[in-house]
């Protein structure tokens, strides 16, 4: 897994932050995808073959909370960072929100959204997903390693 991440990381091309949005470089995404999930899905095709990666798949992208609680974490930690500023500096940042609003839907949420998409959840639902196709809680063959 580590070869791989030095791998990915050793190509000037990848780990250029001008390439793509909000200063992330392809390094950021490649490495959490080809050091973690690859690795997953193809020990989990040598132990339980095509079932288990299709079992594995479907598990890394199950819901498993309700959609308002996925708003909720979302925009949480911007309403509550939004009225302590406004507690601390008065109506400042309100007026600077109401002049300039469009910035909440050009930069703000995009940037909220890829965050929550971030390599680090990939890593995480890989590794959780990568335990036992046939458990069906996070605490089954793996969960001392977790």
């Amino acid at each position: 897994m580590f070869v791989v991440d030095i791998m990915v990381s050793l190509s000037p091309l990848l780990t250029r932050r001008d390439v793509l949005p909000f200063g992330q470089a392809p390094y950021d995404w490649l490495v959490h995808i080809l050091g973690s999930a690859v690795p997953a899905f193809l020990v989990t095709a040598a132990l339980h073959g095509s079932e288990g990666v299709r079992d594995l798949a479907a598990r890394c992208l199950r819901w498993r909370v309700a959609v308002r609680w996925l708003v909720f974490a979302l925009l949480g930690m911007p309403v509550a960072m939004l009225l302590y500023a406004t507690a601390v500096y008065g109506a400042v940042p309100l007026t600077a929100l109401a002049a300039r609003w469009t910035l909440v839907f050009t930069q703000v949420l995009p940037l909220l959204v890829v965050l929550s998409c971030s390599p680090i959840s990939l890593r995480r639902s890989a590794s959780q997903g990568s335990c036992s196709p046939g458990s069906s809680s996070v605490t089954g063959r793996c969960g001392p390693a977790l």
